[in-house]
């Protein structure tokens, strides 16, 4: 059978495929991606790249893929959940296939593991933090503890390192105290290898944005 082609609409200029994706569906897919240039993970960078989102879908929708992942969490959450919700319908009209944004997938996993009280970490300065904080309690979850790393550039959070990632974690798990789940916010963030080993060191399911962005997208392309 045939690999789905499954497209990514990534916030960095250019194709950037995140090392996730080829690291855990390498042999089972394909991947076409289309970026948006955007450069600091803020409100301006975000407003002027919403309206480029319809025109990636089209790009990726003439390419042939089969569904759609929007990376990037802040992108889609900073907004609330109407403007997620215009996103996915936006992407997928402009597509004709399945689409979703990151912030669904994790939502969609949150709500699956049955965590309400979440601890979280991300590559965020304040003001995104309450941003996702306003999202998440819009959802019916309650953010019990969020550790951010100030970090706007968003080539500087492609960068961040294992170590300190391990460390975010740990330290939005202390600040939460007792929560059902940590959720790691970061598109930028290479995170798969690193969710089972977190779980062990913190005793709670781990939630990243592009593993459970990926893991939606692939589900999403699959034959029906």
């Amino acid at each position: 059978m045939a690999k789905p082609l499954i497209g990514l609409i990534v916030p960095p200029r250019g194709s950037f495929l995140p090392p996730d994706a080829a690291r855990f569906y390498g042999e089972r897919a394909d991947f076409a991606v289309e970026g948006l240039g955007i450069d600091e993970m803020a409100v301006a960078d975000f407003d002027a790249a919403a309206g480029r989102v319809g025109l990636a879908a089209r790009a990726l929708g003439e390419r042939g893929v089969h569904s759609i992942a929007l990376l990037g969490t802040s992108l889609s959450f900073y907004r609330g959940l109407g403007f997620n919700r215009e996103l996915e319908e936006t992407m997928r009209a402009a597509s004709g296939c399945a689409a979703l944004t990151a912030t669904s997938a994790v939502v969609d996993e949150l709500r699956t593991l049955g965590a309400r009280h979440i601890a979280v970490g991300t590559a965020y300065d304040d003001a995104m933090n309450a941003r996702l904080n306003a999202y998440f309690a819009e959802a019916g979850f309650t953010i019990a503890g969020i550790a951010g790393m100030n970090i706007r550039k968003v080539r500087e959070a492609m960068a961040v390192a294992d170590d300190a990632i391990t460390e975010l974690a740990e330290h939005a798990c202390a600040k939460a105290g007792k929560a059902d789940a940590l959720f790691l916010s970061c598109g930028a963030f290479a995170t798969g290898h690193l969710l089972g080993p977190l779980g062990a060191r913190c005793g709670l399911p781990v939630v990243s944005t592009t593993p459970a962005a990926l893991a939606a997208a692939f589900k999403a392309a699959a034959p029906r």
